[in-house]
């Protein structure tokens, strides 16, 4: 008898679908969720392959892109001629948004576009400098999507890596 490995993340896409890979055999299945009404984001099922008879949980996620964890420095740019700035902690990246930590006085608010401008602790010490709209603000917490839709190389190639070859990876 197998003993219980850590979960599985499944994410989901719009439709509520995914693909859970078993963690003993690597056997991929695709997940349809739609019948399940409730919001089950961040919930954890029990799951068995059905090729290897392995137990694990299965933990979803709606995102449509992996999240990474990351603690950058970075900076929010108030005007369009980088006059106006403001100290901003980059704590989460993905190749379609960013989050960050802003101070308590922002006065950021929801659909607002603005600039921000980071470097990765890649190579190459990458900068990006982009345009993003806001999405959620929770407390100094601050969720935003990247305007432009265009490939980055430097940002994709970063979030996109094997999480073993960041130095912060945990093990999924």
């Amino acid at each position: 008898m197998k003993h219980m490995a850590e979960a599985s993340r499944v994410h989901l896409n719009c439709h509520r679908e995914g693909v859970v890979v078993c963690p003993y055999c690597g056997h991929e299945k695709m997940l349809n969720m739609a019948h399940y009404r409730h919001y089950i984001g961040g919930k954890s099922l029990k799951g068995r392959c059905k090729r290897c008879c392995g137990s694990f949980l299965v933990t979803f996620d709606y995102r449509q892109h992996v999240r990474i964890p990351v603690d950058f420095a970075g900076q929010l740019v108030h005007s369009a001629r980088q006059k106006s700035s403001e100290n901003i902690l980059i704590t989460s990246l993905s190749v379609a948004g960013v989050g960050f930590v802003v101070g308590e006085a922002s006065r950021l608010t929801c659909n607002t576009v603005i600039e921000i401008r980071f470097r990765l602790d890649d190579v190459s010490k990458s900068l990006i400098h982009e345009p993003v709209q806001v999405r959620r603000i929770q407390g100094t917490f601050v969720g935003a999507e990247y305007c432009r839709d265009e490939y980055r190389h430097a940002l994709d190639f970063y979030v996109m890596r094997p999480h073993g070859a960041h130095d912060w990876a945990q093990p999924v």
